[in-house]
């Protein structure tokens, strides 16, 4: 991120420059005895920038490599840094990075060609000063990715999953079965259906259930089978459902700033009943 803002100060400075450049190479219509530039034999197709003070001129190179450095550099670098977690320079340690270099030669030139007309390059009559230019732009992709392949390895990530939160409903029948009754032999019928409730319970992909809420009456839901387990409990305990909202999170740590940003990726939920292990008298279906 602190390199994006660097970025955008390139960009501050490269607007200022280019409106620099306009000016200075501006040619006046008027110039002396002659009328305008066709007539005046020292107007060329461009006004270059050496035909201003060696002052001047020293002025608008610095500004225009410190245009080059931070915007078609950092650019340049930030593309070049993502390829590989092993593009990073330490002790004992020599990455391929010429091969980083290879791989980003396409968006390099386009880079460049967008920056030649762009920052008015062509106002500049000396090669060597070109030349200058191409050499301080391919440097500081160098410098660029080295620094942000470093920053970027100092960023960690780490992947888990937490519990968000428990809630336990006290259980007053299972797929039809009375469950504060059930213990021993099971016998009799059902209050909620119809039929005997010996034989066995359909489950299908949910599993039915009532449950007394916190004004003490009795609630319908159901639950996914594949989401849910049973906890077997003691005759002495009694039956509720537990259910347990999970959640797994993308964790990054930046240890060069030290702020931490966290993104959720999934929540889920368990449902785990307990219940009388007289149920398995049952066969769920």
């Amino acid at each position: 991120m602190e390199f994006w803002v660097l970025w955008f100060i390139g960009i501050v400075i490269t607007i200022g420059t280019r409106i620099a450049i306009n000016k200075l190479t501006s040619c006046p219509y008027y110039y002396g005895k002659y009328h305008s530039c066709e007539e005046n034999p020292y107007c060329s197709r461009y006004y270059y920038i050496e035909s201003n003070s060696k002052r001047t001129q020293i002025i608008i190179y610095v500004f225009v490599i410190i245009c080059i450095i931070l915007v078609g550099g950092i650019a340049n670098g930030k593309w070049l840094g993502y390829f590989s977690s092993e593009c990073f320079l330490e002790f004992g340690e020599y990455p391929d990075i010429w091969g980083y270099i290879i791989a980003g030669i396409l968006p390099c030139i386009i880079t460049y060609v967008i920056i030649y007309p762009g920052l008015g390059l062509y106002h500049f009559s000396n090669k060597i000063s070109k030349i200058i230019f191409i050499v301080v732009f391919m440097i500081s992709i160098i410098g660029w990715t080295i620094l942000i392949c470093n920053y970027n390895r100092n960023i960690e990530t780490v992947k888990g999953t937490t519990i968000t939160s428990i809630q336990e409903r006290k259980l007053l029948y299972f797929c039809n079965i009375p469950v504060q009754e059930v213990s021993g032999e099971i016998s009799g019928s059902s209050i909620v259906g119809s039929g005997s409730i010996s034989g066995s319970i359909s489950t299908s992909n949910e599993l039915s259930y009532w449950y007394a809420n916190e004004n003490n009456e009795g609630e319908y839901d159901s639950v996914e089978a594949s989401s849910s387990k049973i906890v077997f409990i003691t005759e002495e305990e009694n039956p509720y459902l537990e259910i347990i909202t999970y959640r797994t999170y993308t964790k990054t740590i930046n240890h060069n700033n030290g702020r931490e940003d966290t993104e959720t990726d999934k929540v889920w939920e368990e449902y785990i009943f307990y219940l009388p292990e007289a149920i398995m008298q049952y066969s769920l279906e």
